[in-house]
């Protein structure tokens, strides 16, 4: 059954918003719909400004560091993220047994763009196999549709090397998550930024063409000022840890 959005107040059935990142949630005691990412943006920040609770695992920001972003075009925010040795590096977490951690290399204001989530994109049977064989660094791509793999390059090559592999790319798969740490704390989250044609067939409901020619960014974005030299840590979320034991975090443990 269709619902109506509450910015755009438009009509999708939860099959057409699903990929477009929309959906229902619940804010503090609020139960709200949005037709896609951008649409649950607007109505979540308003919100957020009002003081309700956002919807997140992690603990609520202070009001002072809660940010509201500009959505960036497609272009703009390609190029805008840094890469690995422009921007961002990697040096050993602090996290003790995490392995390899992302660090930032110059600062980032909050709510700046901070670097991509690349990899092998798979198919959405292929990354429910990857997560119940215990093996997963999955993020997805377009919900139940496709996913980025970031153990692996585009072409599917194993990353054993990311020194010299991942040199120039985005790097946001080594990101690792501050959630049993009692020094850090997670100081950005996933986005995602979609090509103008890509917002054509989501539109359109052309979801075969969007899972053979979408094109969309997902990336990390900073939620409070980070410094030169900090780390920076994402929230993996409950699926994650559900899945996975012990304190392996990054690509590398």
């Amino acid at each position: 059954m269709p619902n109506e959005c509450g910015h755009c107040k438009e009509s999708h059935t939860p099959e057409q918003a699903a990929p477009r990142g929309g959906g229902t949630a619940k804010i503090g005691s609020q139960v709200i719909y949005a037709c896609s990412h951008a649409c649950a943006q607007q109505i979540i920040g308003p919100l957020m400004g009002a003081g309700t609770k956002r919807p997140s695992d992690e603990p609520e920001p202070a009001k002072a560091e809660r940010v509201v972003p500009v959505r960036e075009s497609y272009d703009e925010l390609k190029a805008s993220l840094a890469t690995y040795g422009n921007g961002v590096t990697l040096q050993p977490s602090g996290i003790a047994e995490a392995g390899l951690g992302l660090f930032a290399m110059r600062t980032f204001e909050a709510g700046e763009p901070i670097t991509e989530y690349t990899g092998r994109i798979i198919n959405d049977s292929t990354a429910r196999a990857l997560s119940v064989a215990g093996r997963s660094h999955v993020r997805t791509q377009f919900p139940r549709r496709t996913h980025i793999d970031g153990k692996r390059l585009e072409d599917g090559t194993p990353i054993t090397d990311p020194a010299s592999q991942t040199r120039g790319r985005g790097i946001a798969a080594f990101a690792n998550d501050a959630r049993d740490s009692t020094t850090y704390s997670n100081n950005a989250n996933f986005d995602f930024v979609d090509s103008l044609a890509t917002d054509r067939m989501l539109s359109a409901g052309q979801f075969e063409k969007l899972e053979r020619e979408g094109v969309r960014i997902v990336f990390l974005r900073a939620m409070r000022r980070i410094e030169a030299g900090e780390e920076i840590f994402i929230p993996y979320g409950n699926d994650y840890w559900r899945a996975v034991a012990g304190p392996r975090r990054s690509i590398f443990s």
